[in-house]
């Protein structure tokens, strides 16, 4: 059964104007840097050209007990079949949901044999509605028939933290996967996990980050309708890639919009440690009809998100404001899944109206 909760379901807002891999192999890969005459400053749409808008809630998946409880979800999937998958990594499992929001199964279970997990943090399902899983806790990916059976695994390079994974072809596999000493943040790997290649804007790595440079500076994927868009976690920029992974342009965004991660970085004589607390940073990127693509950036001390529903063309055509913790992480036509934690955590469906979305109905 869904719930919903007791907040508005329709936010109106006006646009404003505005397998271990040794990083000296990974070194000696092929990579597609994006060259500095991609490189467009984001600018603001204003008047006629500025959209509104309008998210509304059409569906929320959650409860504090039984088989729609969440302990914490860390990332949503659909299927081929218009099926709900959600990666719980306390449970630690991947639940699946009808259209409808009814509980169908769960997959998998706390463990570290075939099919068991230690910490399932992003899901993602090819065309046959094979479904792909990796497991951050035991750094591997294992991939599941499309009756949701166990088929295999293979290892990942255990220094990359995961923050986004599609697989566009049953040969490619595409992460949004960054570590200490790396350079590029979007890795293609075939079926057995072999990379392929590396590309992306080049992150730099001039400050001493103790570390955490795959935590603090790996951002997120999604793919739209003319390739895919990858949004860095500080500072603001949007990397546009076609159908191939090859880069067209990266739009640069104000310095002050997000925190600078060295900033978060803290230093005792106990220790080193990082003030998440205080670290705004772009936390998830959605794909939209158009080629265009929904970036929030989180403020975990207010808990409030701000999205930009960005074009291709570095144009922001409007900015929405959610007061309470939301995360947008996956988008399907003008439906987007978003991860609400209040009481207890839900999964919400959201349907985005803008003129673009309008005319691929």
């Amino acid at each position: 059964m869904a719930h919903s909760r007791a907040f508005p379901s329709v936010l109106r807002l006006p646009a404003r104007a505005m397998a271990g891999w040794p990083l000296a192999v990974a070194a000696l890969l092929p990579t597609a840097p994006v060259s500095s005459q991609e490189i467009q400053r984001l600018q603001r749409a204003e008047g006629a050209d500025a959209w509104s808008l309008r998210l509304e809630e059409v569906l929320a998946i959650g409860s504090m007990e039984g088989d729609e409880s969440f302990g914490r979800v860390m990332d949503i999937a659909w299927d081929g079949r218009d099926r709900i998958l959600v990666a719980d990594d306390l449970g630690p499992h991947v639940k699946v949901f009808g259209a409808d929001g009814t509980y169908v199964r769960t997959i998998g279970r706390g463990g570290e044999g075939p099919g068991e997990f230690s910490q399932p943090w992003q899901i993602a399902v090819d065309a046959s509605d094979s479904l792909y899983v990796w497991d951050a806790g035991h750094s591997r990916i294992l991939v599941f028939t499309p009756d949701h059976q166990f088929n295999r695994s293979f290892l990942v390079s255990p220094a990359w933290v995961v923050a986004s994974m599609e697989v566009p072809a049953p040969d490619r596999i595409v992460l949004a996967a960054f570590g200490t000493g790396e350079k590029l943040p979007v890795k293609v790997l075939d079926k057995e996990g072999t990379v392929q290649r590396q590309v992306g804007r080049a992150i730099d790595l001039a400050a001493d980050l103790a570390g955490y440079e795959g935590s603090l500076l790996g951002g997120s994927l999604a793919r739209t309708e003319g390739g895919y868009a990858y949004t860095n976690k500080s500072p603001w920029a949007i990397t546009w890639f076609d159908r191939d992974l090859r880069p067209v342009r990266t739009c640069v965004g104000p310095s002050d919009w997000t925190t600078d991660p060295a900033d978060v970085v803290l230093r005792t004589d106990q220790g080193t440690g990082l003030a998440w607390n205080r670290y705004v940073y772009s936390a998830s990127i959605v794909g939209l009809p158009g080629g265009m693509a929904l970036n929030t950036i989180r403020d975990p001390v207010t808990d409030r998100r701000v999205l930009h529903l960005v074009t291709r063309e570095c144009v922001i055509k409007s900015e929405i404001r959610f007061d309470f913790p939301v995360m947008p992480t996956l988008g399907k036509g003008d439906l987007v899944a978003a991860v609400r934690s209040l009481d207890y955590p839900e999964v919400v469906l959201y349907r985005a109206t803008t003129p673009a979305t309008k005319e691929h109905r």
